[in-house]
């Protein structure tokens, strides 16, 4: 008999968000939750707020829950660190502030029994754009964190370190549906079970959040979701897919900002950081007429830079 709690583990990271944090597993062990019974982890980031207490009490309640807290904050290492205290066939991390709709849960269920590799879990993206390829849109769907459900035995100990090298990217869970798309995994879209980040304007969602911004070496701090994103699409094999899914995300103003802003921050980025690591992972991501457009954006810069220290 087919028993989610044997196949499916849940991780979910947090950091000083006590309101949503327990609003969240309010939800998770409801009577109506279909993954109630499921091992639960809370990945604390050291936070300083009532987010200890809260999970303290969940302990004492159900055996199945697990509360981990960080001695520091490790920013957005917690995601790979995530993946990382999985145990059981399938993972699924989330973040402390979505809302769930467990009437497509079925659906989920349908992926794990047939060992589907990944699992994207909501299509918010599908309807905004009808001319490009799903495959494409799914991989879009899968930067954000919740989106994605594993089956982390398929995925070889390369990719998880590959994950931890990634962290400066913004988008560390992503080298799983890289390894995906690079050895053909089977990946299944289901119908929206969450709907992500619905408290984002109200919250600092960054990966710096708790930590002095200043302190953080040049590369980290500055570095945008448009250029990580790029990073990422850096690795994909398919360099035609790699360009659509770079022009889908970047390109249309309601995912990660536009090809002008990005040209405008990578060559800015570069210019005050100093820091080279991924700039050709970011020129490899754009088409030759805006790799000239990025450079002379670049070298403009960096003109002006020196004309001001003369």
């Amino acid at each position: 008999m087919f028993n989610i709690s044997e196949r499916l583990e849940i991780v979910v990271i947090t950091y000083n968000r006590e309101k949503y944090l327990k609003n969240t597993l309010k939800v998770l062990f409801a009577d109506n939750s279909p993954v109630k019974m499921c091992k639960i982890t809370v990945l604390d980031n050291n936070s300083s707020d009532g987010t200890s207490r809260l999970c303290e009490t969940y302990q004492e309640k159900y055996s199945n829950f697990n509360y981990i807290r960080h001695a520091r904050n490790v920013g957005w290492g917690n995601i790979a660190l995530a993946y990382w205290v999985a145990k059981t066939e399938y993972v699924w991390v989330l973040a402390d502030d979505d809302e769930y709709n467990w009437a497509n849960w079925p659906q989920v269920e349908a992926a794990i029994k047939e060992k589907i590799s990944v699992i994207c879990c909501c299509n918010y993206l599908f309807n905004k754009n009808k001319k490009w390829q799903d495959d494409s849109l799914a991989f879009i769907q899968l930067t954000l964190l919740p989106a994605g459900i594993y089956r982390i035995k398929d995925f070889p100990d390369t990719v998880f370190k590959s994950m931890f090298e990634n962290i400066y990217s913004n988008f560390p869970h992503m080298v799983f549906p890289v390894y995906a798309k690079n050895y053909a995994l089977s990946v299944r879209v289901v119908d929206e079970v969450l709907k992500i980040g619905i408290y984002l304007e109200q919250t600092d969602c960054s990966y710096t959040r708790g930590s002095n911004r200043e302190d953080l070496f040049p590369k980290i701090q500055t570095m945008s979701w448009a250029s990580g994103f790029a990073c990422i699409c850096a690795g994909l094999n398919d360099r035609a897919f790699a360009r659509e899914t770079f022009e889908l995300a970047v390109c249309q103003d309601w995912v990660y900002g536009s090809k002008k802003d990005l040209i405008r921050s990578v060559s800015k980025q570069y210019q005050d950081s100093r820091s080279w690591g991924n700039f050709a992972d970011i020129l490899g991501s754009l088409y030759p007429w805006e790799r000239c457009l990025l450079l002379c954006s670049f070298c403009y810069r960096k003109i002006k830079s020196l004309l001001r220290g003369h």
